[in-house]
């Protein structure tokens, strides 16, 4: 079975960062997108990512244009761009189209192109719908897939070794009190991983 790749996304604080980065994720996402509200700052973000080594640099832009990022942000300050699947205004290589089903069904309607990397945002569908059948596992056969980690630990073991998609994707978030964050939950995640992989 190939390497599953992990990513990183929304990464918010030097904290998650560090963090991320001890656990050697391949791929780490920033919030650049310019209508988000939990954008990062140039500042920010460059203060951020010269703490951290390792991790591919994923540019999270939603449906910012290319030319509008490129005032703030520098082409070579990230590897990758994550942006919305109607956003056509980056090209192919090195993008992810992040994709948001509001049902299981919508994963059968799509239309996916094998030269494209997805990255699946799930959180409107339930695990217990996700998990069965094998409709997730047949895309995931068939495209490159980054699906959210599962939140239910029975979950994990079924996506790495039944469903086994491109990636895995973790999310980060704001910290309780500065320099603090609790990671019981992800530390659950990453000792299954190494147990399943």
């Amino acid at each position: 079975m190939p390497k599953i790749k992990i990513k990183a996304s929304s990464i918010a604080n030097l904290t998650d960062a560090r963090y991320f980065a001890a656990m050697m994720v391949d791929f780490m996402g920033y919030q650049l997108d310019l209508s988000h509200d939990e954008r990062l700052s140039a500042a920010e973000f460059h203060g951020i990512k010269a703490w951290v080594e390792g991790p591919e640099i994923v540019a999270q832009v939603g449906k910012t244009p290319k030319a509008l990022l490129a005032e703030i942000y520098s082409a070579e300050d990230y590897h990758w761009i994550s942006c919305d699947m109607d956003n056509d205004d980056y090209d192919n290589k090195n993008v992810i189209k992040e994709f948001r089903p509001k049902s299981i069904q919508d994963l059968a309607h799509e239309s996916f192109r094998s030269d494209h990397i997805y990255q699946l945002r799930l959180q409107d569908i339930s695990e217990q719908d996700l998990y069965q059948g094998g409709l997730l596992t047949e895309l995931c056969a068939q495209h490159q897939v980054f699906v959210s980690a599962p939140s239910q630990e029975q979950n994990i073991r079924k996506l790495i070794e039944d469903i086994q998609p491109y990636g895995i994707d973790l999310l980060g978030g704001t910290e309780e009190k500065v320099g603090f964050k609790s990671y019981e939950e992800l530390d659950v995640f990453f000792e299954h991983l190494e147990i399943y992989t």
